[in-house]
Order: structure tokens, then sequence, then C-alpha cells
């Protein structure tokens, strides 16, 4: 019981290897610009695949990455020195542009 238990405390606390680490992002000069959610389920990417945010913009998938959300966190980090884009969904990160 206790390798169980010691087992399921191991598996809670282990982050996963290809989450996004925001502390690393901005030691690189990354900066939130924008945090919002968006609207409904997430199916992952596809080219040209469009998202509508909660604050009214939208999301428009630039590549291929598949994984399933419901009313995930969106996070536009800015890179302070080079002025270049990352775009987070519940700690990943996907190739894409925000419309208005």
């Amino acid at each position: 019981m206790k390798k169980v238990l010691t087992l399921i405390i191991i598996l809670f606390t282990i982050k996963p290897s290809f989450a996004i680490d925001f502390e690393d992002l901005c030691k690189d000069g990354y900066a939130v610009v924008l945090k919002t959610y968006i609207s409904g389920e997430f199916n992952g990417c596809d080219y040209d695949k469009h998202y509508k945010l909660d604050n009214g913009s939208i999301f428009e998938c630039k590549a291929y990455n598949y994984s399933y959300h419901y009313h995930p966190e969106f996070f536009v980090l800015k890179n302070i020195k080079y002025g270049d884009y990352k775009y987070i969904i519940d700690d990943e990160e996907y190739d894409g542009n925000i419309h208005k």
C-alpha cells in the first residue's frame, strides 16, 4: 500500500517534459502579453483551423498538433528583444496567428 501511495504522489508531482516552462521562457526574453481562454472545445491544430477566444480574437493554427481540452488557457508570449511570438495552449506551444 505504501508503494502505491508513493507512486501516486510521484505521478501527480512530475511535470511532463513536453510542457512549457514559463520560467525558462522568461529567461529567454519572453513575456506574457495576453492571457485568455479558447471558447469551448479545443481539438488540436490543423493548418488554417480557427478557434474563437474568450476575448473576441481568433487564433488561426499554422501547423498540425493533436490534443483535446475543454476551455483551455491560452497565452501569447512576446520576445522583448526579437519581437517574435509564442502561443501556448494548456502548457503546449502551437504555431499560429491571432486575428481580431
